[in-house]
């Protein structure tokens, strides 16, 4: 607020009050701001008249509470209302005439109003009754189908496999020289066999891929077959030569003579008038060699001449894929931060089990067997909302919970302390003042005013010795927020304007 100016008497001046009897005092008391007179008047302040001083002017009185007021210390008089101040006429003074004085108030300034510390510790607006709503939500299977891809690989190459939800292939990319030969799509199962028999290295599934690798056939490059030969030669003397595989040759002087061929060999080239035999065994094998067991001629040799082979047929590397089956999967869902999850599997995208029931709800559709679940709560509250934690399975609400409400009239408390001095009610467009000492009816009148404080009617007002509550009107409620503060208005300064010296 502004600050207050005290003035002192005014100078002295003469003005007749006809037939030249004795001169009443007459002065003025003005509430000015500068040198305007005040547009509104809050404060206190006292006249002091030969060193007797009168009780509080509060605000702007009336010429008749004034003239109570000065008659304290003047006897008897007369008082008129001026513009924003009074004309004051000592009618039968007592003692010798002189100005008064103003004093302030020191606990409740002009214009301001600590003195009371007005506090707003509550206002609450008006609420309908709202009955309490059931909060209901959807926990669906994902609408894109699940899907399962494995990778099939050995040191060098690659290839892979997808299936749908009940485990059935859809694709097959078979690795670099294989083809699907068995199985593959609307099946669990796919043979990829090589496309050119050989020896390679085994197929495994990549670690955390789903599915199996079975019916495993080695690949194998196939292998000519090569029949055994062998040459014996025998030395220059009379004699037999055997063999390890009972071979008997006879020789005399170099010359063989007669010939017994090794068991499953035929003689080939040489034998009797030679000196040298050349035996074939009958079919390509891989057989032990032949080797001289005893020799009288002297000197015999044994040489393989064609290592015998074992013909191998060539196989193709072949293996079974076998899926994981029903795609598997599971989601979780939480409403306070994941502290608490409940969880829901599928399998072949319909819910297969389901870990709990969230606390205070029941299921209300769906579940086991379907693709959906919905949950309702037991009774009708204002809850977090869940979120899924972990999956890929959504939550849908249908209806969010609500606490119920029974109807709340529109309240505002007012505390003070002390029992002197105002409050003013203000929103920024109106400003209401009251003495803290008003009574429950008058404030109500107050605030009603034409048409309601703030657009709003005022049904009750209670006042206790440090506290006011007003309610309002049931539907009605403030449009802005109220402020509680001290009175308001221009800083208003008093003074005393001598008008006639009595005498």
């Amino acid at each position: 607020m502004g600050s207050i100016l005290l003035i002192g008497a005014g100078s002295s001046s003469s003005e007749s009050s006809g037939g030249g009897g004795a001169l009443q005092e007459i002065f003025h008391i003005l509430y000015k701001v500068g040198s305007d007179p005040a547009s509104a008047v809050y404060g206190k302040h006292t006249l002091t008249y030969d060193a007797v001083e009168t009780a509080s002017f509060t605000d702007y009185l009336s010429a008749a509470a004034a003239a109570a007021l000065l008659e304290t210390v003047y006897n008897d008089v007369s008082v008129s209302l001026i513009n924003k101040g009074y004309r004051v006429a000592v009618v039968d003074p007592t003692g010798n005439l002189a100005d008064p004085t103003v004093t302030a108030s020191t606990t409740y300034i002009l214009n301001d109003g600590t003195g009371t510390a007005p506090i707003k510790t509550s206002q609450r607006n008006y609420s309908a009754a709202v009955s309490a709503v059931q909060e209901s939500f959807k926990v669906e299977v994902p609408a894109v189908a699940d899907t399962a891809s494995a990778s099939l690989t050995n040191a060098s190459i690659s290839g892979g496999v997808t299936y749908d939800k009940d485990g059935l292939i859809t694709t097959v990319n078979p690795p670099s020289g294989f083809t699907a030969t068995a199985g593959g799509g609307g099946t669990s199962t796919v043979t990829l066999t090589q496309s050119s028999p050989g020896a390679i290295d085994d197929f495994t599934i990549s670690p955390g891929h789903p599915g199996s690798i079975g019916s495993y056939v080695q690949g194998v490059t196939g292998v000519t077959g090569v029949t055994e030969v062998y040459t014996i030669t025998v030395g220059s003397s009379d004699g037999t030569v055997t063999t390890t595989q009972g071979a008997s040759i006879d020789s005399v002087a170099g010359v063989i003579t007669s010939v017994t061929n090794a068991s499953s060999y035929t003689t080939t080239s040489g034998g009797v008038g030679f000196s040298f035999v050349t035996q074939d065994y009958s079919s390509p094998a891989n057989v032990s060699d032949d080797s001289i067991s005893g020799d009288t001629t002297g000197g015999a040799s044994l040489n393989v001449n064609t290592q015998g082979v074992t013909p191998v047929t060539a196989v193709a590397e072949e293996f079974v894929y076998t899926t994981g089956g029903n795609i598997v999967r599971e989601s979780s869902y939480s409403n306070d931060g994941g502290s608490t999850t409940y969880t829901i599997t599928r399998t072949a995208g319909l819910i297969s089990a389901i870990s709990a029931i969230p606390t205070g709800f029941s299921q209300f559709d769906g579940g086991l067997g379907n693709n959906w679940v919905t949950y309702t709560q037991d009774a009708g509250a204002a809850i977090a909302d869940f979120g899924i934690t972990a999956g890929d399975m959504t939550i849908t609400y249908l209806a969010q919970g609500v606490d119920a409400i029974s109807e709340i009239i529109g309240r505002c408390v007012i505390e003070f302390s002390g029992v002197a001095g105002y409050f003013t009610f203000a929103d920024g467009f109106t400003a209401l003042a009251s003495p803290v000492t008003a009574s429950g009816a008058d404030i109500k009148t107050l605030l009603n005013g034409a048409s309601g404080y703030n657009a709003a009617r005022v049904d009750t007002v209670s006042v206790d010795s440090v506290s006011v509550t007003v309610n309002y009107v049931a539907t009605e409620q403030p449009t802005g927020t109220i402020t509680i503060g001290g009175r308001t208005g221009a800083a208003v300064a008093v003074s005393v304007l001598n008008i006639q010296d009595g005498t």
